[in-house]
């Protein structure tokens, strides 16, 4: 027989209810419960909830205690001075980038497993080798304390170790690995570990047309890269692959590049889908038109 006193569930002898094994994988799926003696362990603490009262957040609705928008698609912008975006490197490991429009940097809570999702191939935020790293990387979901986290005064925190997510060694540049790290506290000098977030309904729409400041083109309007030296000559694609300079043809649309605003890349008006590349993931001085993938090189 068991009785409910105070947050325990108590047996006639005194005995409490817990869940078995004190580590940082207790707050798992399929953990056994025991009874123990009674102490101050959370393992012990439950709550009575009736099913005629019970309710989560629904789609569209706010999880007050994750502090995210149950299933409503967002970015997470970094605090550091470029404002870059939180995406993927190898469609695994979590950096920051400039925004892109890609789905890598398109992120949802989910409540069923209370894990924070990409929208590239639903695989959950995760702490590398189930929380014996810091680095972070996308993951079959699971919903082990390694891939819980909550939103909170501009810091993704994880509830069980109470790191949280940072830019490694504070670099504000293209690329550069995320973390999970000690909080620094809440001052001007924790840039690195502050985030906000920015819904994607209220994002401010692409701009089709007009001129990029920062990156010094035209969005969307087609030139040649022609060559100052005598001949005028212009940087060609060649067969969705190398880049080489010819003479300038009329209407020849493999000649033609034109900034993509999204991508941030320059594109190619005939093989639309590949950009400006330098070969090798940036390990080389040749320059290649390849698959875009809006990375550094």
């Amino acid at each position: 027989m068991f009785r409910y006193e105070n947050g325990f569930i108590v047996n006639e002898k005194g005995k409490v209810l817990e869940v078995q094994n004190q580590n940082l994988n207790t707050d798992a799926e399929q953990r056994n419960i025991q009874v123990n003696n009674r102490g101050s362990d959370i393992r012990q603490q439950w709550e009575v909830v009736y099913v005629d009262e019970y309710s989560e957040p629904k789609k569209g609705e706010l999880n007050e205690q994750f502090g995210l928008y149950v299933e409503r698609d967002f970015y997470i912008v970094s605090a550091l001075p470029s404002g870059r975006y939180i995406d993927l490197i190898n469609n695994r490991n979590m950096v920051i980038k400039t925004a892109n429009g890609r789905k890598t940097q398109v992120w949802y809570f989910h409540q069923q497993s209370k894990t924070i999702r990409t929208r590239y191939n639903n695989q959950s935020w995760d702490i590398k080798n189930a929380g014996r790293t810091r680095d972070m990387q996308i993951w079959s979901t699971n919903s082990g304390w390694f891939q819980v986290f909550q939103f909170s005064e501009g810091f993704f925190t994880n509830p069980t170790n109470n790191k949280v997510l940072e830019v490694t060694s504070s670099k504000d540049d293209e690329g550069s690995a995320l973390i999970v790290n000690s909080r620094n506290g809440n001052n001007a000098n924790n840039a690195n570990q502050k985030w906000k977030i920015v819904y994607v309904d209220k994002a401010q729409a692409i701009r089709t047309k007009g001129f990029n400041k920062e990156f010094g083109f035209h969005i969307n309007r087609p030139f040649y890269i022609r060559s100052r030296m005598p001949m005028k000559r212009v940087a060609e694609c060649h067969g969705a692959n190398n880049v080489w300079l010819k003479r300038w043809r009329k209407n020849t649309n493999a000649q033609q590049w034109y900034f993509d605003e999204v991508s941030k890349t320059l594109k190619n008006n005939h093989w639309k889908s590949h950009s400006l590349d330098i070969q090798s993931n940036g390990g080389s001085t040749n320059i290649r038109c390849t698959t875009t993938n809006s990375r550094w090189w």
